[in-house]
């Protein structure tokens, strides 16, 4: 049977859900040979040009975009349009197009990252492509527009031969503690149950932070984002510390009552010295299942171990200085 025009769909899904404050264009849509690899921009090259049936698809998937966002404005004009699901090079080039922004509000990130480490090098599949697509936004024009994750975003497995429980739990924490630097106003992550059928042992089947059915029990990751929710409630990022290794991070918050710092490592352990405020004796290092510990502050000292599973210190005060040592 033949679909109802796009207009007829808009204003008959934002009749009966009013309260729709997103809409997404565009779903895995492909047919543009971008790839995975840095855009060339960001390599000093100029930028892909079409012929023959490739623009033909270019134009197509504009006529597209065009076309739905009109019909989303028109049925919900509160609605933020986000135009993404696909990879992120997929996602940027219509910033080289110059569509106006009357036809979007944010771009949206589908990156898969899977068994990509969070803090890898960046490309159109893992976490840091959310890297390229704010590069690509100040290079056309368009730093103003945010960047978001659409409802298929990042998935870490551990079925037999994927990730352990473990790694999964400090991927997600940490693939969270970076889209909250890089300012995401949604963040979705894996699914809430890993699935019982045979896609179980697919990609994507065991990504969930429980297990399946029937008893779909919590797996670390469940309590480790847990964590980061109750210790980052109502916090904002402020800024990342420079820690002297590119293999240490440290990331601050800022509450209403107090600091909060994000810390961690890529690989193994490392040793980190803290400078805090005159006059903080003491304050709170939580570790990624909800551990809490009071710590004693001396001549303005703390020494603690970071790892590859993110802990959080609570200060009255924001850090002075972040060294890291062994």
């Amino acid at each position: 049977p033949t679909s109802p025009p796009v207009e007829e769909q808009a204003a008959s899904f934002m009749g009966d859900w009013p309260d729709t404050r997103y809409a997404m264009i565009f779903h895995e849509t492909g047919g543009l040979p971008f790839g995975l690899g840095p855009p060339p921009e960001l390599l000093g090259k100029e930028p892909p040009e079409f012929t023959g049936k490739e623009l033909d698809k270019e134009k197509e998937l504009l006529e597209h975009i065009e076309r739905h966002a009109s019909a989303i404005r028109k049925a919900a004009p509160n609605a933020k349009i986000i135009l993404g699901n696909s990879v992120t090079n997929f996602n940027v080039h219509w910033l080289r197009k110059k569509l106006p922004r009357t036809s979007w509000d944010y771009i949206g990130a589908e990156m898969a990252v899977q068994l990509f480490r969070p803090e890898g090098q960046p490309h159109g599949w893992n976490l840091q492509g959310l890297w390229i697509a704010k590069r690509m936004c100040e290079i056309y024009g368009y730093a103003d527009i945010p960047i978001t994750s659409c409802y298929e975003f990042d998935y870490r497995p551990t079925a037999p031969g994927a990730l352990s429980l473990r790694d999964q739990a400090d991927w997600y924490t940490r693939d969270v503690l970076h889209c909250l630097a890089y300012r995401l106003p949604s963040i979705n992550v894996g699914l809430l149950f890993d699935v019982d059928s045979a896609y179980y042992f697919s990609r994507w089947g065991s990504t969930g932070v429980c297990f399946r059915s029937p008893l779909m029990m919590p797996k670390p990751s469940y309590v480790a984002l847990a964590t980061l929710t109750r210790v980052l409630d109502q916090a904002s990022y402020r800024r990342y510390l420079d820690t002297g290794s590119h293999a240490l991070y440290c990331l601050e918050f800022a509450k209403q009552d107090g600091m909060v710092y994000a810390l961690w490592t890529t690989t193994g352990k490392r040793d980190v010295q803290l400078a805090l405020n005159d006059g903080t004796d003491a304050c709170t290092l939580i570790d990624i299942m909800g551990r809490e510990e009071e710590r004693s502050v001396r001549d303005g000292k703390l020494d603690v171990t970071a790892s590859e599973s993110p802990c959080y210190l609570v200060t009255a005060q924001p850090l002075q200085d972040v060294t890291a040592g062994r």
